[in-house]
């Protein structure tokens, strides 16, 4: 099958493949580049890849999670050579977890497709560089032989960046950041920064799958130490072990009257706890682009974080106007150096005010769908051409660039 050209009069062409209906950061990127996407500019063919056959929150797929994964892999095999027959894909687009799903189904997708002559772009969901190039012999050499036939890798996390640049070259891996939906903005009034006394209890706020890889437990313990008044909501989320858990370090540490468990929340809920949060903490172990972070600078909200994945260049770590405070120790969190990150915030009301205003600044520059998806359709149509881009790919720099 030859490859198509893309007349400049008529819209670009793509066939994505990405999950729509679970609940995950690749979901998110799915949705919100699909209501900015201008489709005079580029055609989005989705095909869907939610993983649907496994508990949320279960360690391992387990034998018949495996049996209907590669089931599921062969039949959207086939809607994918039927989306590149009828629909003629200038491109496809591949949404990649760092999971067995990028050797068992994404891998022989892209080989197949090279063999058609059909180019293909690869985005790498996720900072966990083992579960993209890492791993056994086999699956390093398959997935590594897959990405190779890509036109570009595009990633979400720096390491994940050079790490990529030193396999395939510096030239096809680019970096593009996570965005958050513009409509969050509306209706939002300027953030109340509350004093540490006299105004009640200081709310802090950790949204997320509820399980100690998010730091769920760190926080539980640093709460035990924290000197001020406070109350946090734990959102999101939990498998059931975790959730015993949880619970459990809370009864033992005696901190019920300051965390509570609420579950997961949507919508105006979610919002409304965002809105009224004077602290968001996420003493995640390990992450990609978590969009949450986004979320809560959005809402001028200071963050204390972890140093992992792409949290330092999101809240501007190191700059002039950071939006937040990111923790020496990670994976797990030091529940000393973290309460008396949350207590020294808690105390400098006026330090809460520069990080929250420097947080929804740092959103409206850079992190926005109205920014980010024109420059993603864009990248697309250079990718696709015959002859190769022709621009500037690196339009949001490369790793180790002088900032």
């Amino acid at each position: 099958m030859p490859e198509t050209p893309h007349d400049a009069a008529s819209p670009l062409r793509v066939v994505l493949l990405a999950p729509t209906v679970v609940v995950g950061g690749i979901t998110t990127w799915t949705r919100f580049l699909l209501k900015h996407n201008d489709p005079d500019r580029v055609a989005f063919h989705v095909i869907d890849t939610s993983r649907l056959y496994v508990a949320l929150g279960a360690p391992r797929l387990g034998l018949r999670g495996v049996v209907l994964g590669l089931w599921d892999a062969v039949k959207r095999f086939r809607v994918l050579m039927r989306a590149v027959r009828r629909f003629r894909p200038h491109l496809v687009y591949f949404t990649c977890a760092p999971s067995i799903g990028l050797v068992a189904r994404d891998v022989p997708y892209l080989v197949v497709l090279k063999a058609l002559g059909v180019p293909t772009v690869a985005h790498l969901r996720g900072g966990d560089i083992r579960g993209f190039f890492g791993g056994n012999v086999l699956r390093r050499l398959m997935a590594r032989g897959g990405l190779r036939t890509c036109r570009a890798i595009l990633v979400i996390t720096r390491e994940v960046e050079r790490a990529a640049r030193e396999i395939f070259g510096p030239d096809r891996v680019i970096y593009v950041p996570n965005m958050i939906d513009d409509d969050v903005l509306a209706g939002q009034v300027e953030k109340e920064i509350r004093p540490a006394e006299g105004a009640g209890p200081i709310r802090l706020l950790h949204v997320a799958w509820q399980a100690p890889a998010k730091g769920s437990l760190d926080l539980v313990r640093a709460i035990a130490r924290v000197q001020h008044d406070v109350r946090c909501s734990l959102v999101g989320e939990a498998a059931p072990e975790n959730e015993r858990a949880i619970g459990d370090l809370i009864a033992s540490l005696g901190v019920g009257e300051r965390i509570q468990l609420v579950g997961r929340k949507r919508g105006r809920e979610l919002a409304d706890l965002f809105a009224g949060a004077d602290l968001f903490v996420f003493p995640t172990h390990s992450e990609g682009f978590p969009n949450v972070i986004l979320e809560a600078m959005t809402y001028g909200v200071p963050i204390i974080a972890s140093d992992v994945g792409a949290i330092g260049e999101m809240i501007g770590a190191g700059t002039d106007d950071p939006a937040g405070l990111l923790l020496e120790r990670t994976a797990p969190a030091d529940p000393v150096e973290l309460a008396a990150k949350i207590d020294r915030l808690i105390a400098d009301h006026a330090l809460r005010g520069r990080l929250g205003a420097s947080g929804r600044q740092r959103v409206r520059a850079c992190y926005l769908a109205s920014v980010v998806v024109p420059q993603v359709e864009a990248l697309l149509e250079d990718l696709a051409r015959p002859d190769g881009p022709q621009g500037d790919l690196h339009w949001w720099g490369r790793a180790d660039d002088d900032p």
